[in-house]
């Protein structure tokens, strides 16, 4: 019986000790997504303040959208390997740790197990699918044509002109803004 004990008391402490693991990783991956949403905020008040200054460039518009599509790729990825550990602790560790002590899982790990987060999803997706697109895309695709529109007349004449940076740059800017376009779709 006593080993029955000891060998119960070792599982549960090696389930808390995955648990308190999985939600140091959380908060870490919770961090990372908080810096790179602020470096690219901090990108697009750069750019919007070039735009606003009529010193926009184009390169500024390329660094713009890359930043917008990587960054949101980085902000998306890290959000479901956040969910995908909540996941974890939810299917794999509150359930069995809660058999071990004899509690009801809700009860156990009540951060991890609430209701309400079920309840709730609809409206936490829209709302995270409303600040994605306006933050990742149209805020960008808004600067951009504010720059093409002060370019207009001068930069139209040289669209076909393969011996200019123009036709490359809208290239290279089409390709990216589709890329952030497609990762949104995806994750909405």
């Amino acid at each position: 019986m006593a080993e029955h004990i000891s060998r119960q008391q070792k599982h549960l402490d090696y389930l808390l000790a995955d648990f308190a693991a999985i939600k140091a990783e959380i908060a870490r991956r919770s961090t990372l997504q908080r810096l790179v949403l602020a470096s690219y905020l901090a990108i697009l008040a750069v750019v919007f303040q070039q735009a606003v200054s009529l010193a926009l460039s184009a390169p500024w518009i390329i660094v713009l959208w890359s930043a917008s599509a990587f960054g949101f790729q980085f902000y998306a990825r890290e959000g479901l390997e956040i969910g995908r550990l909540a996941t974890v602790i939810r299917t794999r560790i509150a359930p069995v740790a809660g058999e071990i002590i004899g509690a009801l899982p809700e009860r156990l790990l009540p951060s991890e197990m609430n209701p309400e987060v079920a309840e709730t999803l609809p409206r936490r997706r829209t709302y995270d699918r409303s600040f994605n697109w306006t933050a990742f895309f149209v805020a960008p695709f808004l600067i951009t044509v504010m720059h093409v529109s002060e370019q207009a007349t001068r930069e139209t004449q040289r669209l076909c002109d393969f011996g200019t940076p123009t036709p490359w740059v809208v290239l290279v800017v089409i390709i990216i803004a589709g890329h952030a376009a497609v990762l949104l779709w995806r994750h909405a």
